[in-house]
């Protein structure tokens, strides 16, 4: 079975552990599958060079055990198989949820970050992604990729937000992607956030987006609710504009 994630800054509700002096996911809601072009991103640039989400898998091998399993498993299988997999984790998901609910008395956003760590490695995975979405019409995606060549599948499924993680060396591709593509939104990322806006500038048209709240501090990466970030903001979550996203930290 296809393990999830537990990631505080898109979990729909953590819990203070006094303990540990952190907060800790009661419903894991993101799945990863290991970094990097040799296994499942097949658009990376050399903008993923310090990939966050790799180092993760390095500094905590439990990590990296988790995405290379997951990636073992789909890895070579049909889109059949595929979506049975990924289908089975996101009734986990929601399975995790409802025992939350239950024992909170809270009701709990049906969200679910695709890809923590990796990416769509193949047009077959990601029509698997796609027909889970569809069984799923109450649960909401959302995704960041640099597989512009995968993102048609997901035309026209209301409960998705899609991303194009664009950057200096696919910014061209990604302009030709959503054009073909209206629905996708696009997350401009740089090593600065003077370098975001600049290339915000780039696509005419298209709106500059703010910067990630939780990356410049304005939102904790848990709120004092339980909520993640991303949760609390809801902007990626629901696709409601395109976002920027800098290595370098805080506002300025």
């Amino acid at each position: 079975m296809l393990k999830l994630s537990n990631d505080r800054k898109v979990s729909p509700l953590s819990t203070w552990k006094a303990s540990s002096k952190r907060w800790e996911p009661m419903v894991p809601n993101a799945f990863g599958l290991p970094a990097g072009k040799e296994f499942s991103c097949p658009g990376e640039t050399s903008f993923c060079n310090g990939c966050y989400a790799a180092r993760t898998e390095r500094v905590f091998t439990s990590a990296g055990r988790l995405v290379n399993h997951n990636f073992d498993l789909l890895k070579g299988q049909n889109v059949g198989d595929m979506t049975h997999l990924l289908a089975d984790a996101v009734e986990a998901f929601l399975s995790k949820l409802e025992k939350a609910e239950a024992k909170t008395g809270k009701t709990i956003e049906r969200v679910f970050r695709i890809h923590w760590d990796g990416d769509l490695f193949s047009l077959e995975y990601a029509l698997a992604w796609a027909r889970v979405m569809r069984l799923n019409p109450d649960v909401q995606f959302w995704l960041y990729t640099r597989s512009f060549d995968f993102v048609g599948v997901f035309a026209g499924i209301a409960n998705v937000a899609v991303y194009l993680s664009t950057d200096a060396e696919n910014a061209e591709k990604a302009r030709q992607t959503k054009s073909a593509y209206p629905f996708v939104r696009l997350a401009f990322c740089a090593d600065t956030w003077e370098a975001t806006e600049a290339l915000a500038a780039s696509f005419e048209g298209e709106r500059k987006g703010p910067r990630c709240p939780e990356l410049t501090g304005k939102l904790a990466m848990v709120g004092s609710d339980g909520k993640g970030a991303c949760v609390t903001c809801g902007l990626c979550v629901f696709g409601k504009n395109n976002v920027r996203f800098a290595k370098e930290k805080g506002t300025k």
